[in-house]
């Protein structure tokens, strides 16, 4: 997941949109840090898939061992790779040693147990498949007047200028957020949100407000929709976007999480959200939440 990062550049808007799970480049270090999100996993039942996940700092190549199974990548500029392999459906019972090695100078291991009734059987099923979230190549529209007092535009100005921005470049940086993460679902589901948020800020900018930020972590989308003067509220709707704060409701990435209302029920007692990521990239998923559970705070409706 990436941090907060400046939305709009001094002389030009050097990063359009910046989501979780687009990876920021790593440092240049001499050896690399890797953090194995939640650990390695401690038992499986033959057919369970198994997905290893792991924050990079400054590494160059991954290699994944989970038994006799290796499956290397290459994760330069990357700040999170993903190892996936199944255990067999007739695998027998066993422990299996993982090894995760990101050079240079990084080692991580495990070990899996898996509970069997068989006594004979190959423990993985299937090659171990690798994925690496890798920052997008940002588009980067006209650069900015210079910054003098009669070089800021009028506000209808600005705002004509802003919207002709986004016909030239909107497409494109839309793409920025088919990356698997929560927020490709919720652009995917509510595109016109992340318009209309980046043509208000972008056209505040170009008529002289330098402080305008947008984040578009899945957990901030509340605050970039509020900064762009669009509508938001604690009360569930269908055909808003859910944010989730960092900290609160099980959310443990400083991101946050994002998820799209499909219905909420005719009491207004619960509320389903279709999401993705959550925990798979790319695969999306539905749960129900109970309407209670937003007067505990950091849950927001952008509509």
């Amino acid at each position: 997941m990436t941090r907060v990062v400046r939305f709009f550049g001094r002389n030009r808007l050097s990063a359009l949109l910046v989501v979780a799970g687009v990876v920021l480049p790593a440092r240049s270090a001499d050896a690399a840090s890797v953090d194995v999100a939640d650990g390695f996993p401690r038992t499986a039942k033959p057919g369970e898939l198994i997905v290893v996940s792991a924050n990079l700092d400054g590494a160059e190549r991954c290699s994944f061992q989970a038994g006799r199974r290796v499956a290397t990548v290459g994760v330069v500029g990357a700040r999170s790779v993903s190892f996936r392999f199944r255990v067999a459906k007739a695998a027998r019972s066993g422990s299996i040693r993982l090894v995760l090695t990101c050079s240079p100078a990084a080692l991580k291991t495990g070990i899996l147990r898996v509970r069997s009734t068989r006594r004979r059987g190959a423990v993985v099923a299937e090659p171990i498949r690798a994925s690496v979230l890798r920052p997008p190549t940002p588009v980067v529209p006209p650069a900015k007047p210079p910054a003098s007092a009669s070089a800021w535009l009028s506000a209808a100005d600005a705002l004509s200028r802003a919207q002709a921005d986004w016909a030239r470049f909107g497409a494109s940086n839309l793409s920025v957020f088919r990356n698997g993460q929560c927020t490709d679902w919720a652009e995917q589901k509510r595109p016109d949100i992340v318009e209309r948020a980046t043509v208000q800020l972008w056209a505040a900018y170009l008529a002289g407000d330098e402080r305008t930020v947008a984040n578009w972590n899945g957990g901030f989308w509340d605050d970039t929709a509020r900064a762009a003067g669009l509508e938001v509220g604690t009360a569930p709707r269908a055909g808003a976007v859910v944010t989730f704060d960092p900290g609160t409701h099980g959310i443990t990435d400083a991101a946050g999480h994002i998820g799209y209302v499909e219905s909420v029920e005719d009491d207004g007692s619960a509320f389903t959200v279709s999401e993705m990521n959550a925990p798979l990239p790319y695969v999306v998923s539905s749960r129900r939440i109970a309407t209670s559970a937003i007067a505990r705070g950091g849950i927001s409706f952008v509509y």
